[in-house]
């Protein structure tokens, strides 16, 4: 007999942080679709106006279902190491993502782009940095709370079965 068996499906996996950033930004579009239709349908019909924590939410909700997916799959919490670098994957992307849309708006509406243009360099880079600290500090959060989930998931699927 060979040890050349398959693995069995329900043996732990590990997740390359390339898979948790796709993940992760899948669920950024999916979670900032439905917000923006949710704002949209709430203000356009029910006329209830909602603030722009929106973004925030998403970010904690996409990082949170990236985590439960991670932790249900390695079925082990993984190391703090490997949860700060995907965290810092997933937050320098968001980053990119929100600099991007402001780029956008800069090229859109001249008016902004110039008074944004006006500003001094260092209030831009403070701004900047306090951002993506934000990301950083939001996008862990979200780790967090879905690897907890994550694991509390698959000690139930593995006590039933």
């Amino acid at each position: 007999m060979s040890d050349s068996t398959p693995a069995s499906p329900v043996e732990p996996r590990p997740t390359t942080a390339t898979r948790i950033l796709l993940v992760y930004l899948a669920c950024l579009v999916g979670v900032g679709v439905f917000l923006f239709l949710l704002i949209f349908v709430a203000d356009m019909y029910l006329g209830i106006q909602i603030d722009g924590t929106s973004g925030a939410v998403g970010m904690v909700v996409a990082a949170m279902m990236a985590g439960m997916i991670w932790a249900e799959r390695e079925r082990a919490r993984p190391a703090s190491g490997r949860i700060w670098g995907a965290t810092l994957l997933c937050a320098v992307a968001t980053f990119a993502i929100q600099a991007g849309l402001v780029y956008a708006v800069m090229v859109a509406d001249p008016l902004f782009g110039h008074e944004v243009a006006a500003q001094p360099g260092g209030l831009l880079v403070a701004v900047s940095l306090i951002l993506l600290a934000f990301d950083i500090l939001t996008v862990r959060f979200g780790f967090w709370l879905g690897i907890r989930v994550g694991l509390k998931s698959a000690a139930a699927r593995q006590a039933k079965g």
